[in-house]
């Protein structure tokens, strides 16, 4: 409601206490994702918003990018175990 109202503007930090903000964050939102079972989109996107003060889109994309070797690994993972395979009708 607040960010509807009023402009919150982004966090000014300096370089060295941003980075450790994002690891923490990083840690916090991939334990919570991890929980839920999903990549953690839906919570990046708006802790990568006000940390580094960028856009909404290029948050998007970010967490696209971040996201990216959890779906890979996934894929390797499911596709070792044939979890991929075509099922035929009658077997």
């Amino acid at each position: 409601m607040v960010t509807h109202l009023t402009s919150l503007g982004t966090l000014i930090l300096p370089a060295v206490v941003q980075a450790v903000a994002g690891v923490v964050a990083g840690f916090g939102i991939g334990v919570v994702a991890a929980v839920m079972g999903v990549a953690g989109g839906e919570l990046l996107i708006p802790t990568i918003v006000p940390l580094y003060g960028i856009d909404i889109k290029t948050a998007g994309s970010a967490s696209l990018l971040v996201s990216l070797p959890t779906i890979l690994v996934a894929f390797a993972r499911y596709s070792r175990d044939s979890s991929f395979a075509v099922r035929t009708s009658g077997s």
